[in-house]
């Protein structure tokens, strides 16, 4: 973690040199904060980069983090109407999801994380899964205690960006959170988002 610590900085350097409409520093800041374990801190960073910026990764990256954080109510108010206005619906339900479990609410949470592995096996294709998409229902499946499942469809993400990625190895790996998979999930609780 000392490294990442010492990118802070450098994130905030790129915040402060580059214009107020690019959120590229937001989301390193907030990604470098996240697995430095300072939710609340990135929670605060990516929603002043999204009043900045409009950015909808920015917004998604803040409801994340406003999750993690314990602030599982407000997350639920920004993920409301994108689920109303969304038409691919598994990454909003998924959000829900993990708010509901902070909160306690297990029977919703279960049901949205079933909704969102049905769109997602829907969407997926069987000769070239998208990985992202494995990544999602990987934490689904993780949220709902299968660790069989989750550990199946973090297997073919991490072949899916190897191959996409040759050349990268293991530095690009950690970075993107796939070193580490959803070990940090508790099923109960639901409150640690999937390392990106």
């Amino acid at each position: 973690c000392g490294d990442l610590a010492g990118a802070l900085p450098d994130a905030e350097r790129a915040i402060d040199t580059c214009s107020q409409r690019v959120p590229d520093g937001y989301l390193l800041r907030g990604q470098i904060q996240s697995r430095l374990g300072q939710a609340a801190a990135a929670a605060a960073g990516l929603k002043q980069g999204f009043d900045q910026t409009g950015s909808v990764v920015l917004e998604a990256d803040w409801i994340d983090a406003l999750i993690d954080a314990g602030q599982a109510r407000a997350a639920l108010e920004r993920i409301e109407p994108q689920l109303a206005e969304a038409r691919l619906q598994s990454s909003w339900l998924l959000r829900r999801a993990r708010a509901r479990l902070a909160l306690g609410d297990t029977t919703p949470a279960r049901g949205d994380l079933h909704a969102a592995i049905s769109e997602i096996n829907e969407r997926l294709s069987p000769a070239h899964p998208d990985p992202t998409l494995l990544l999602d229902r990987g934490l689904a499946l993780a949220l709902l205690g299968d660790a069989t499942g989750e550990r199946r469809d973090l297997k073919k993400a991490r072949k899916r960006l190897e191959a996409a990625h040759q050349g990268l190895g293991a530095d690009f790996l950690r970075n993107v959170g796939l070193d580490v998979g959803f070990q940090e999930i508790d099923p109960a609780g639901g409150a640690t988002r999937r390392a990106h």
